[in-house]
């Protein structure tokens, strides 16, 4: 095996950041236990299902660390992946305990933390493996060897073909978790519009605002939480949106986001409404609209209530580009690259 990828515990991140590229590279995707670290037969640890590179999603506490020192120790090439920026606090944490902390000193129990991860990334790995240049400019301030960006890429064997749109129905939709808890404000008065028009309808697939938001007072339908990447692609595709909005407010923390919003809504048949922000820069130019403020959007919703007939065009081309050149055997070789470069050489 070329790699073996140490998941989190998202299922998310697991499939983006550890299986497309695994089946591509050809490894395995494990997640660690007290088994995985064991004795040799001269007494030292060692980690007996540790094949090829190790890949460590978002390392940030006590354990992680000591799994990777031994591998290191070993000469194993050992390096970090990171798919949002862990050198700082989320900003919506008040809202959703994501398990993380700031300082270690917080956390007695092993927990992750900002103040471990920047340790890990400082003296800890052989390199970090970034999904956006805006991230990895980031992390090269913390990390003294190699950073590398790997895009995320789709696994066209993962989606079906879109539903046809047979009718007039405007469908404008956004997926999400309660995590977006920043996000909502600047789209809420565009939703609050849409919901308003003849022949429109407003779509959530995840999140539910009377829970999470404090309640909308407005028109919408809602396709609930799925606990598997798998059944959230068939609901998107089951939505058969036209519009999928990307929301993002702009923050140290989610600059460093990545465009895996747009690339869903593209697989799914619509086209993605984007935040102006660094982490959709790819698809500037291409067949999506953006906007940066709560009337930007609004306006936003309002040229795409009157012109269906092109929305649904860039709709199609986003899944053309997307198929064209965002698949993972596409853009494999900057994983390639970044296992391939020099072994672990054993410091701690």
């Amino acid at each position: 095996m070329r790699a073996t990828f140490w998941r989190q515990l998202t299922p998310g991140t697991t499939y983006w950041r550890g299986t497309v590229p695994m089946k591509a590279l050809g490894g395995q995707v494990l997640s660690p236990t007290h088994k995985d670290i064991v004795p040799g037969e001269d007494g030292e640890p060692y980690c007996p299902r540790q094949e090829g590179a190790a890949i460590w999603q978002f390392s940030g506490n006590r354990t992680r660390a000591l799994f990777m020192a031994c591998m290191r120790q070993h000469g194993t090439r050992t390096l970090v992946e990171v798919d949002d920026n862990y050198l700082v606090a989320w900003p919506g944490r008040q809202f959703f305990d994501t398990g993380w902390v700031s300082n270690d000193k917080d956390s007695p129990e092993d927990a992750h933390s900002t103040e471990i991860h920047r340790r890990i990334v400082q003296v800890g790995c052989d390199g970090v493996i970034c999904s956006t240049p805006y991230l990895a400019d980031y992390y090269r301030e913390a990390c003294p060897k190699e950073v590398f960006v790997c895009p995320n890429s789709i696994d066209p064997e993962d989606w079906s073909d879109p539903l046809p749109r047979e009718d007039e129905v405007v469908r404008i939709g956004w997926a999400g978790s309660i995590s977006h808890n920043l996000d909502h404000q600047l789209v809420r008065r565009a939703l609050r519009f849409a919901s308003k028009q003849e022949g429109v309808e407003v779509w959530l697939i995840g999140f539910d605002p009377a829970l999470n938001f404090g309640g909308w007072d407005f028109r919408y339908r809602r396709l609930p939480w799925a606990d598997s990447v798998t059944d959230y692609f068939q609901n998107l595709l089951a939505a058969r949106l036209d519009v999928g909005i990307c929301a993002v407010a702009r923050n140290s923390w989610s600059r460093g986001k990545s465009d895996i919003k747009a690339l869903e809504y593209a697989m799914s048949g619509a086209m993605p409404l984007c935040s102006e922000i660094d982490c959709y820069a790819p698809w500037k130019g291409k067949p999506a609209l953006f906007a940066d403020s709560p009337k930007e959007f609004e306006r936003a919703i309002d040229w795409c209530v009157r012109h269906l007939e092109e929305v649904r065009a860039r709709a199609r081309e986003a899944r053309e580009y997307v198929l064209a050149e965002r698949t993972i055997d596409k853009n494999i070789w900057a994983w390639e690259e970044a296992i391939a470069s020099r072994p672990g050489d054993g410091e701690n």
